[in-house]
């Protein structure tokens, strides 16, 4: 352990390179329709984060004896900031000449949270399923993805002047001490609350609130208070031991990401807890100064290059996917993805290259830069609002007489067609619906606007909440009787078979659910 006087010095590990573009990866491959527990990549880079800043903040601490709470925001502002103002304005040109009336509202809305970090508070106030968003079709919004910035954002804002108060004034080893117990006491609670708040039927708000997914950055905060605390481990046996439970990490979160679905009870009940702390161990083994056999495969040359690029992936993946889907290039399967892949790869190459590296390392000075970036923000501000003007709602519902009860119509356009006459009929009548609505979500044999599902969870689940009927009508039929390749599977299934039966199942318990919310 070094002394309080010699100063820390954090050095460059490719292996961490190489961990990143490992995340990305997975998170592109489940976007994609092809990982099925890709996801979990986010939590990784959760892990990740949380230990970077914090052997900054404490390397900081220990050399300096304070923390600069201003240079760090400076820092974290240029090397977030520009890349993501370049991609939401990429996205409100996508709105301007391509997007439906329809996505408009969805755009703008997710472009202002993402603005402020606090996507994922909108994801979880509009009742966005995740996982219900991502298959061959895109029909994702744009944004959707950003969720997991804004609390990455979040954890920059509250971490820093947390471990501020704690360190400051303290010996580097007893304020290494109480970051350690601070990051697990919060860890703890964090895993209590999403325990308490999870709710089988809608995990939005476990999935996406930041006090019930910081535990990942938590355990990554803890691992590097537990380095600057005790250093890594010295004997050749404690090595090989920590080499090899880094392997069987490995090897679990190799079937987690292959095999864990985002439905799953499981996931929620201390699945995303045992992936971040096997992150936390192969991280432990990837960052030690004796290179194992870990170290060196996560050193390879095409991880290393993919995390470097990691952020430009991350933030331009999703929008691509939208632009470049099924309807759009009649591409499905591998070859729809590779096209994705080789356009995201490109252009996250070339913002790396001409935007995120010149800012990050020194373009225009920090007094130009305070000065310049509210102006890009009010800037990209007014091109969102001017590229959504003339946005339509999704689905259509009657204004009714603003009392609860009478009977909810919820359905496609055939739902919607016999609206009128239940009018006629004298009864107070209310709707939710939009052309084509299919219950079972995924991918379908069609290359029209019909194809693209429909937000009926959110949609079904916003009109029962506002209207409160006696009696709920469900119309559908004709579109759920295409063969189907749900989100999560990799070929198509024909009605009546037995994975189309349990999908069919799943769904319509889902939608039981939700209709029968209010009694």
């Amino acid at each position: 352990m070094a002394s309080e006087r010699t100063p820390v010095r954090l050095t460059h590990q490719p292996a961490l390179d190489g961990l990143r573009g490992l995340a990305v990866a997975g998170v592109l491959l489940f976007h994609g329709d092809h990982l099925k527990g890709g996801y979990l990549g986010v939590d990784a880079f959760f892990v990740l984060s949380g230990f970077l800043i914090t052997s900054l903040l404490l390397a900081e601490s220990h050399n300096t004896g304070a923390i600069q709470l201003s240079r760090f925001w400076a820092r974290r502002a240029r090397r977030l900031l520009p890349a993501l103002f370049a991609v939401i304005v990429a996205v409100a040109a996508y709105a301007a000449f391509i997007a439906a009336p329809t996505e408009l509202n969805t755009i703008r809305q997710d472009a202002l949270w993402t603005l402020g970090y606090v996507a994922n508070w909108r994801q979880v106030f509009a009742k966005v399923d995740y996982f219900a968003m991502f298959g061959g079709t895109g029909t994702s919004a744009p944004l959707s993805h950003t969720w997991s910035l804004a609390i990455e954002e979040q954890f920059y804002l509250v971490w820093p002047l947390l471990l501020y108060f704690i360190c400051r004034g303290k010996a580097a080893r007893l304020g290494a001490k109480r970051v350690l117990i601070v990051s697990l006491a919060l860890a703890a609670a964090s895993i209590a609350i999403a325990q308490v708040l999870f709710d089988p039927v809608n995990s939005n708000r476990v999935y996406y609130g930041t006090d019930t997914r910081a535990s990942s950055i938590l355990l990554g905060a803890a691992l590097a208070a537990w380095f600057a605390l005790r250093g890594q481990v010295r004997t050749k046996q404690a090595r090989a031991a920590l080499e090899a439970l880094a392997l069987v990490s490995v090897v679990g979160l190799g079937v987690a990401w292959t095999s864990l679905s985002g439905s799953s009870t499981t996931l929620y009940r201390g699945g995303l807890v045992a992936c971040a702390v096997g992150v936390v161990i192969v991280l432990a083994a990837a960052v030690h100064p004796q290179r194992g056999v870990l170290a060196r495969v996560l050193s390879i040359q095409p991880l290393r290059m993919l995390g470097i690029v990691s952020y430009g992936l991350y933030l331009w993946h999703v929008p691509i996917y939208v632009v470049l889907n099924e309807t759009r290039t009649g591409l499905h399967g591998w070859t729809l993805l590779v096209v994705r892949l080789a356009a995201t790869g490109a252009t996250a190459a070339c913002s790396y290259q001409f935007l995120e590296r010149p800012i990050r390392y020194g373009a225009g000075t920090p007094k130009l830069w305070q000065r310049v970036a509210p102006l890009t923000a009010v800037a990209v501000v007014v091109a969102v609002l001017a590229s959504t003007l003339g946005a339509t709602s999704q689905y259509a519902s009657a204004k009714g007489d603003g009392k609860p009860g009478g009977v909810l119509l919820v359905g496609d356009s055939v739902a919607h067609s016999l609206y009128q006459g239940l009018i006629g009929s004298g009864l107070r009548v209310s709707e939710a619906w939009a052309p084509g609505c299919r219950l079972l979500t995924g991918t379908i044999p069609l290359r029209n606007e019909f194809a693209q599902n429909c937000a009926w969870k959110r949609m079904w689940r916003d009109a029962v909440q506002r209207h409160r009927p006696d009696v709920v009508v469900m119309m559908i039929g004709a579109w759920d009787l295409y063969d189907l390749k749900t989100p999560h599977s990799h070929a198509f299934v024909a009605p009546g078979s037995s994975e189309w039966n349990s999908y069919y199942q799943k769904q319509m318990e889902s939608a039981l659910a939700i209709l029968t919310s209010t009694g």
